[in-house]
């Protein structure tokens, strides 16, 4: 038998995950204890800077509208290089967001690839959504795909080789639906809205 941390992607949760045993009859146990790693601390500083690069591309836009029906060279100067200045801010911002971005990928890979060593895992295996992703919303897409998931998957690989840790990508269909102890089908009971208190 081995061990396998398997990785589960998410948004406020970036990763979630779990240990599980690997048999050579096929079977997997896990004794369901999760581990998670929080990043809703970021995607809420990610959205801020997101909406400040925004405002500043705004304003640059409405100083080069000013200047460009203004008379007056030296007030069209002005405007031309509050808006220069303005791109500027921004392409800053956006250099921000980038690094952070890059950060938490890191900070992730290593949380991952730590816990792993800690269980005895040799192997790390986290879903391949390539193929589910028009079954995710429009948001959670650009926030998975084009900012995060990329980098994030290339800084496990990268980790994982470091210590010798196998990395691999697993077909996400049915791990929701399936049993990982007894591989019967599971049956999902939504949470009721109403709490009393």
């Amino acid at each position: 038998w081995y061990r396998v941390m398997g990785f589960d992607w998410g948004v406020g949760r970036l990763l979630t995950g779990t240990v599980v045993t690997a048999y050579k009859d096929g079977t997997l146990t896990t004794d369901g204890t999760g581990v998670h790693f929080n990043a809703a601390r970021w995607h809420k500083e990610d959205h801020i800077r997101r909406l400040q690069a925004e405002r500043l591309r705004t304003k640059a836009v409405r100083a080069e509208i000013l200047a460009a029906g203004c008379t007056d060279l030296v007030k069209r100067a002005q405007h031309l290089t509050r808006a220069a200045k303005y791109r500027l801010d921004a392409e800053s911002t956006d250099k921000a967001r980038v690094n952070a971005n890059k950060e938490l990928c890191r900070l992730a890979a290593v949380w991952a690839v730590n816990l792993a060593l800690a269980a005895g895992a040799t192997v790390l295996a986290i879903e391949n959504l390539d193929s589910m992703e028009p079954k995710y919303g429009k948001r959670l897409r650009v926030n998975l795909s084009t900012r995060v998931r990329g980098m994030l998957r290339d800084a496990l690989k990268t980790a994982c080789r470091n210590v010798g840790i196998v990395f691999v990508e697993v077909d996400p269909a049915n791990t929701s639906v399936i049993c990982g102890r007894c591989g019967n089908a599971v049956n999902h009971v939504k949470a009721s809205n109403v709490h009393s208190g």
